[in-house]
């Protein structure tokens, strides 16, 4: 019998989405945009290298920022929506930024920061040992790079024909999003 003592650590694996730039590229692609985001980072967690195993998977951080009310009412609502079935995901947190500007002009603030923050806080305090970043933002290369310096392994998830240069460079490495049936994780809502 296997003495459970000599087993090897599992690797704890967490997910975090840059929710606004994945919501753009799966739409660009006719893709859709409700799935369930714990189930797809797990099977994407399946093809980290055999080395790395054996993983156990602990949370998906999905990063976005909900839009204002006065702006554009049905929006609103329908993002509520979305929010809902978020927040009801098994091992998913939700983070918001937020937005500003004038109406017909605001901008996403603070998710990069947030994303950045999960990153670096994760790594301080050892909560993880492989992040799976789903983005195409090349601003988070700095921040894997100091994440990486502790020791901790990055692996960037993207659609490899719009991946940012200097995030795939500085991650562990690269997981294409397009080799997957994202309609198998399509989130679904029942009334």
């Amino acid at each position: 019998m296997d003495n459970p003592a000599s087993a090897p650590p599992r690797a704890r694996v967490i997910s975090i989405i840059d929710g606004s730039n994945l919501h753009v590229s799966l739409k660009a692609r006719s893709q859709p945009t409700r799935l369930h985001y714990t189930r797809l980072s797990i099977d994407v967690a399946k093809r980290l290298p055999p080395d790395i195993r054996p993983w156990a998977f602990i949370r998906t951080f999905y990063v976005t920022s909900s839009p204002i009310p006065s702006d554009n009412p049905a929006g609103f609502k329908d993002w509520c929506v979305f929010d809902d079935m978020l927040r009801k995901t098994d091992r998913l947190e939700v983070r918001l930024g937020r937005r500003e500007g004038s109406p017909g002009a605001r901008r996403e603030k603070g998710v990069d920061t947030l994303v950045t923050i999960l990153l670096l806080e994760g790594a301080l305090l050892d909560t993880y040992d492989i992040a799976l970043l789903f983005s195409s933002d090349g601003d988070f290369a700095e921040a894997v790079d100091a994440v990486r310096a502790k020791g901790k392994r990055v692996f960037n998830v993207f659609f490899k024909d719009r991946r940012s240069y200097q995030l795939a460079k500085a991650c562990t490495g690269f997981i294409d999003l397009g080799t997957f049936d994202l309609g198998r994780f399509r989130f679904f809502r029942y009334r």
